[in-house]
């Protein structure tokens, strides 16, 4: 009867240590094939901004539903040749005044593939599904700046990404919108033409 009893044991362990194995491979499989996906995507939108002609970009910043911060920046490619605007706005604390700048430049020697630089690689995105050309994911809140490649951009709340792409991978729209540190709502939008 001893015997049996320390066969149902063991069986039972067993059991138990393969179940185990199971869910922790079961698990780096899953993150393997999430990191997987995400290198391809991002090895097409790199591709794909080496052919990119413009890129508009437009970030807000808004406290309690009142725009405080502006960035917009449009970049349109010809050749190795830039034309940028950049326009910059902020809500002057004394006035109650929302200003803006407006900047042109024209830049020689542009590699477009500069153009995009968020990081995806390095489990940088919480979880993503990728359907019917539209990525939708999350990216915590410790891995925001990282995402946009500025460290000190820090986060309170998970970002909320979509990006949108065409038949041939290449990325045409991007949304991110999360809560900075401050309790100000930043929401970030761009396009990109080819």
């Amino acid at each position: 009867m001893v015997d049996n009893k320390k066969s149902i044991k063991y069986r039972v362990w067993t059991t138990v240590i393969v179940v185990l194995l199971y869910i922790i491979a079961s698990g780096v499989g899953i993150i393997y094939w999430l990191n997987s996906g995400m290198v391809q995507i991002s090895s097409d939108i790199s591709n794909g901004m080496a052919q990119v002609k413009t890129a508009v970009s437009d970030v807000t910043v808004t406290d309690s539903g009142v725009k405080v911060y502006g960035y917009a920046k449009n970049v349109t490619i010809n050749g190795s040749n830039a034309e940028i605007q950049t326009v910059i706005g902020k809500l002057t604390p004394n006035s109650l005044d929302y200003q803006e700048t407006v900047d042109y430049q024209f830049a020689e020697g542009v590699n477009a593939k500069d153009v995009f630089k968020l990081q995806l690689l390095g489990g940088i995105f919480a979880d993503y599904k990728l359907e019917n050309g539209v990525l939708t994911g999350k990216i915590n809140a410790r891995n925001v700046g990282k995402f946009f490649g500025a460290s000190d951009l820090k986060a309170q709340t998970d970002a909320v990404v979509t990006m949108t792409f065409d038949d041939g991978g290449k990325l045409t729209g991007l949304t991110a919108e999360f809560t900075l540190e401050s309790g100000k709502l930043f929401t970030l939008t761009a396009t990109y033409t080819y």
